[in-house]
């Protein structure tokens, strides 16, 4: 059992940014939830629908709310959004993977001057080990 499935052309989209950043992810969708999902009216009283269909709600859209025309996607602007979705998350991993190269450059670096230091430091200890021997 998984404990949610995203569905949709969107749900990429979701989950991308949910592993990105999980308490964002999660803010923002409730609020998309609460704001696009449900009706600012109360429902009026009923008896239910348990054990007798209510017709006024047996149908496909269950009765949630009508989309407005100008809320439709086009195909243009999902196009640009994926587009853009796209080249964020290129931005973001070159970012990641030059600050990471630095960091092993820089990393790499201190190495190098550490065991330069060390084999010197050996090398001048050995030294004067050998000296009262060459005397």
């Amino acid at each position: 059992p998984q404990a949610e499935v995203f569905a949709g052309k969107a749900g990429a989209l979701w989950a991308g940014l949910r592993v990105m950043s999980p308490r964002a992810a999660e803010s923002f969708i409730a609020r998309q939830v609460e704001t696009e999902h449900f009706q600012d009216t109360p429902a009026e009283p009923t008896d239910g629908n348990l054990f007798v269909p209510m017709p006024e709600y047996n149908s496909v859209d269950g009765g949630w709310r009508e989309r407005e025309p100008s809320i439709e996607p086009k195909p243009g602007k999902l196009a640009w959004t994926g587009a853009a979705t796209v080249a964020g998350l290129g931005a973001a991993a070159g970012y990641f993977w030059r600050r990471n190269s630095s960091l092993r450059e820089e990393t790499r670096h201190r190495a190098e001057t550490k065991i330069a230091e060390t084999s010197e430091r050996l090398r001048d200890q050995g030294e004067n080990l050998m000296q009262p021997f060459r005397d």
